[in-house]
């Protein structure tokens, strides 16, 4: 009897594995080598190799790095396509947000969606973590299963059979830690508002 919000995003797994790809690492470097390095201040990572649904719904979105310099390493380029793929996500997690303002007329609190919850394999690293709960501002928590998309598959598959009732789902949920907290960073502001930006910009040009 309720609505479901949802970003739906194109590029957030397959874009990193891309970026690591095409710069010849294996996970645990590219995680090592890309939180080693400070953020550059003007490199940036457009993430939307395939286009983008949320917030877009821009199907001739595409990505890469712009802004580079011959000073640049391997990891300023992989810590640069982190912070692209933490920026998209807060683009489409600022659109959830501003739909719930708009629904319940109050536009009062910013951290509108204060909470989230993490699951999947790319979301195990500590360093990652922290980059994604600062960019969304929002705290943490990763849930305590390994095969969270089989899991909830197997619940809606009871609950449409009959074998389990909606009353049941609170019971069955996996549990979850919180892992980060969002630290206050306005460098890390000021780069999200240029990403927003190089986006606007381009768009056109791919269109």
């Amino acid at each position: 009897g309720g609505w479901y919000t949802m970003a739906a995003m194109q590029n957030v797994g397959v874009a990193l594995e891309a970026a690591r790809g095409w710069l010849a690492y294996d996970w645990a470097s590219a995680y090592a080598d890309a939180f080693a390095v400070p953020p550059s201040a003007t490199l940036a990572f457009l993430p939307y190799l395939s286009g983008e649904r949320s917030p877009w719904l821009d199907p001739a979105a595409r990505g890469g790095w712009l802004g580079a310099a011959l000073g640049d390493s391997r990891g300023t380029l992989m810590r640069a396509a982190f912070e692209g793929v933490a920026f998209a996500l807060r683009a489409g997690l600022d659109a959830v947000r501003s739909t719930r303002e708009a629904a319940d007329g109050d536009t009062r609190d910013a951290r509108s969606v204060p909470t989230l919850k993490l699951a999947g394999g790319g979301s195990v690293d500590a360093r990652w973590r922290q980059l994604l709960a600062d960019t969304l501002d929002a705290d943490l928590y990763a849930i305590d299963c390994p095969n969270a998309a089989a899991r909830g598959a197997a619940m809606l598959g009871g609950l449409a059979c009959g074998h389990w009732r909606m009353s049941d789902l609170a019971v069955l949920a996996p549990a979850a830690t919180q892992v980060a907290s969002p630290r206050e960073d306005a460098a890390l502001a000021q780069r999200y508002a240029r990403f927003i930006d190089l986006y606007g910009r381009v768009r056109t040009w791919f269109a």
